[in-house]
């Protein structure tokens, strides 16, 4: 339903547009998108960013912030542990001694105590394996499966080795949790090395020598 004013309007064509000229008398200008001219942005120094660009930033840094700090705890950590790591390396040391010591001990009927100090390694090992530390031996295994966790002191050239193997180990590896925190300290054994090749001297046949120089001096 029309109101009365909209009826007038429609009545009275040139009662509108003479209403339009009263507004724009009284400070309310009718307007459309004709009456506005356009003009350059001014240059602002600086970069803008969209809010999504802004937000990923921020999270970068948080993580980069997080990575960081878990950078430092680790870097605590393995400095806490070095007494520890020390520790297994001597822990690994008592342990070849105990099974050294075996036969010496047996023969003077100390079989006891050497069960005693057995037991004694192995509740010290047992202590380090609850701390995720390892010790391991590479007393036999190809030298290309330990090159990246031993430290080689020497070479033994030796008819029984047919490959490159770790011939002896003088200290055993240390793993915390998989990594390598000491590396093992072991001699590695090599085919002995074969001696050059003799060439036999041929022996020298007096007749024969003594047919050439005769051939020789006759030409």
């Amino acid at each position: 339903m029309s109101s009365s004013a909209d009826a007038a309007d429609a009545a009275d064509p040139a009662a509108s547009v003479e209403a339009v000229d009263m507004a724009s008398e009284n400070g309310q200008p009718m307007l459309d998108w004709y009456d506005f001219s356009g003009r350059d942005v001014p240059d602002v120094p600086g970069e803008f960013y969209s809010p999504e660009s802004e937000l990923t930033g921020v999270v970068r840094r948080a993580a980069e912030d997080l990575e960081a700090a878990r950078e430092e705890a680790r870097t605590a950590a393995d400095a806490a542990g070095e007494p520890l790591y020390e520790l297994a390396v001597l822990a690994g040391r008592l342990d070849q001694l105990t099974d050294a010591a075996e036969g010496p001990l047996v023969a003077q009927d100390k079989r006891r105590l050497h069960g005693q100090l057995r037991i004694l390694k192995n509740q010290m090992l047992q202590i380090l394996a609850d701390n995720g530390i390892e010790l391991r031996d590479p007393t036999g295994l190809p030298a290309a499966d330990v090159l990246d966790w031993v430290d080689v002191t020497g070479w033994l050239h030796r008819p029984e080795f047919d490959a490159e193997v770790v011939a002896r180990t003088e200290e055993r590896a240390v793993f915390h949790e998989g990594r390598t925190v000491r590396f093992a300290r072991v001699q590695m054994g090599a085919p002995a090395e074969q001696e050059p090749a003799q060439v036999p001297v041929p022996v020298q046949n007096p007749a024969r020598e003594k047919e050439a120089e005769e051939e020789r001096g006759s030409v």
